[in-house]
């Protein structure tokens, strides 16, 4: 399994590990875990560090750890650039230059599967075209990728690349009008990518478009929240970055439906009290 472990979802099981040892084979069901005596189902906001535990027939015991850090959205578990700050579960960032980061993962790939993201930002600035809220894509000269942005015209935009050649499989799809999100309060946006269905954008728990992207693709470029990257010349470059507050950013691969979207907005609308430890 993961190692560092991402939590967002509870409860949670200890995913265990694996151990396999010459002459014994394989000792996975020998292995001793404080899982349940550390972490539990239900843990509380933190970090925590599980160890693994396992002994040969010739009574070797061998250990290992995996940390777990349990949070509400990835942006707990991000990299801090810039001046950005995390502050009881909210990245603050000024558009100057602030973002976070994770590193590259296939949890975050659109590759031919299904997959939801969904988030709550807030804005003091007016709604302008190239901020970006969560990114995982690479631009020239590969432009592959997936990201979610602020629009000065339609409000958000939801932009697809998968083609070596820019334009040739680039989508920028465009929805809503700048009224659909409110300057100054926090607004949940959610994006539902089906195999078997058109897009779904929502914003506030209500569907405001149906879109077809007609594109799957993988990248090996870190997931951004807050900006996004443009690499040239094999060279990575930050951009667009986004002025106000994110949090609560989950990426599930699953098509939520309509009624998940309206439930979540209405059950984790912020501000909520929500009191994390710094990861940065």
């Amino acid at each position: 399994g993961d190692n560092p472990m991402y939590v967002i979802d509870l409860p949670v099981d200890d995913p265990n590990a694996t151990a396999i040892d010459h002459p014994d084979g394989d000792l996975t069901a020998q292995i001793d875990s404080d899982w349940d005596s550390v972490v539990g189902a239900n843990p509380a906001f933190d970090n925590y560090t599980v160890t693994y535990t396992v002994t040969d027939s010739d009574g070797n015991v061998t250990n290992t750890t995996r940390t777990v850090m349990v949070g509400d959205g990835l942006e707990d578990f991000s990299t801090l650039n810039g001046d950005a700050t995390l502050t009881n579960g909210t990245l603050v960032v000024d558009g100057d230059g602030d973002y976070g980061s994770l590193p590259n993962s296939t949890n975050y790939d659109l590759d031919g599967g299904d997959m939801t993201v969904h988030l709550w930002f807030k804005t003091d600035t007016a709604l302008g075209s190239g901020r970006a809220l969560v990114t995982k894509g690479i631009g020239s000269p590969t432009w592959k990728g997936w990201g979610l942005y602020l629009h000065d015209t339609n409000g958000l935009a939801f932009n697809f690349w998968s083609s070596s050649v820019y334009g040739g499989g680039s989508f920028s799809n465009l929805f809503g009008t700048p009224s659909d999100c409110s300057v100054g309060q926090w607004n949940h946006i959610a994006v539902v990518m089906s195999t078997t269905e058109d897009y779904k954008a929502y914003v506030n728990g209500q569907h405001i478009a149906t879109f077809d992207p007609q594109h799957t693709t993988t990248t090996d470029s870190d997931l951004n929240i807050g900006a996004t990257a443009i690499t040239d010349h094999n060279q990575p470059d930050i951009f667009y970055f986004f002025d106000g507050e994110i949090q609560q950013v989950n990426i599930v691969k699953s098509a939520l439906s309509g009624t998940d979207i309206l439930d979540i907005y209405n059950i984790t609308k912020p501000p909520i009290p929500i009191i994390k430890p710094l990861n940065n």
